[in-house]
């Protein structure tokens, strides 16, 4: 799967697309990477989906897959990181997806919590000049 929304006038339609397809992915967090002189965060991400299969004549069903692809972000200004110490080499999984929030702000977050305390163990929250996101397949 290759998904690049790029412009100053990302559709809400194609970016909740685009949450939807990054939903309940999969993330290591210390891969992700902010790279300041080129401005962009990239992480390797193994993306949930769903893939007919067929076991018997006229029986079918859809099993889960995991592909792995690679989220870039471009046009990044500044970035903040948020990692739980405990989480760091496990994989967590997304929650919503990657979101881009009014300001020009884009935003994902684990959904295991920090230690039972209503916060995500994984938060990033890129701040843009022009929303530039690529979903890739490796």
């Amino acid at each position: 799967m290759n998904v690049r929304l790029a412009g100053p006038n990302v559709p809400p339609s194609l970016m909740s697309g685009f949450s939807a397809a990054t939903d309940h992915a999969l993330v290591i967090p210390r891969d992700i990477h902010f790279d300041e002189k080129a401005g962009a965060v990239t992480a390797p991400v193994y993306l949930a989906t769903m893939v007919p299969r067929r076991f018997f004549p006229g029986y079918r069903h859809s099993v889960q897959r995991a592909e792995r692809a690679r989220l870039i972000i471009r046009n990044v200004t500044e970035c903040s990181i948020r990692i739980d110490p405990a989480v760091t080499d496990q994989e967590v999984e997304l929650l919503f997806g990657v979101t881009l929030l009014p300001g020009g702000s884009i935003y994902f977050c684990s959904a295991q919590e920090r230690h039972g305390h209503g916060q995500p163990c994984l938060e990033v929250e890129a701040t843009v000049s022009v929303p530039d996101l690529e979903v890739s397949s490796e």
